[in-house]
């Protein structure tokens, strides 16, 4: 099906589109090859049955150069794979998508979890892409090799500190922060 495979970052849409022809081999997939892949950035406006794109340029598109281009686009897709999904609450994000009327199927990928403190955010993405399907958990990733496990330590300073930049303040909820 017509598929947008959008990113946020030059560098994702180098390693999502040339796989590894990207700097150090360290491409994701490698796209160039078999159906027909486009891509829309980086000065490159070139769309295919995949279309791997920047958010940044669609968003361009549609508010100057090509904005009939760019809406053909959108609505052609029946699928949007978005990664680093978590950046979709976005305005521009969101009007990309609010544009996607065709695409039944819908996936975002993200390593940040959601703030607790920030469900609206969480209830954006879903909102747009759906309920989480798969939940890959730090103790998996780390099994399946694709986290480290991470060792945090404090090293407490030896030479004389100024204490007036560890001085801190609470604030009205109650919660205590360091005062800059």
């Amino acid at each position: 099906v017509p598929t947008l495979l959008l990113v946020h970052r030059k560098d994702l849409l180098v390693k999502f589109y040339g796989g590894g022809k990207a700097p150090n081999n360290e491409g994701f997939l490698d796209l160039t090859d078999g159906a027909s892949v486009g891509i829309i950035g980086d000065g490159v406006w070139r769309p295919g049955l995949i279309t791997v794109a920047t958010f940044q340029s669609i968003w361009s598109a549609l508010s100057g150069r090509d904005p009939a281009g760019a809406l053909q686009l959108i609505e052609q897709a029946r699928c949007i794979v978005v990664d680093e999904g978590h950046h979709i609450p976005a305005k521009t994000f969101e009007a990309i998508m609010k544009l996607a009327k065709n695409a039944r199927y819908r996936y975002a990928f993200s390593a940040t979890p959601f703030k607790s403190d920030d469900q609206e955010a969480m209830f954006r993405v879903t909102a747009w892409t759906g309920p989480i399907i798969h939940l890959v958990t730090p103790a998996e990733g780390v099994a399946i090799g694709r986290l480290v496990p991470a060792n945090i330590f404090f090293l407490s300073p030896t030479w004389p500190r100024n204490e007036r930049l560890y001085e801190t303040v609470t604030d009205k909820k109650g919660k205590t922060r360091l005062a800059l």
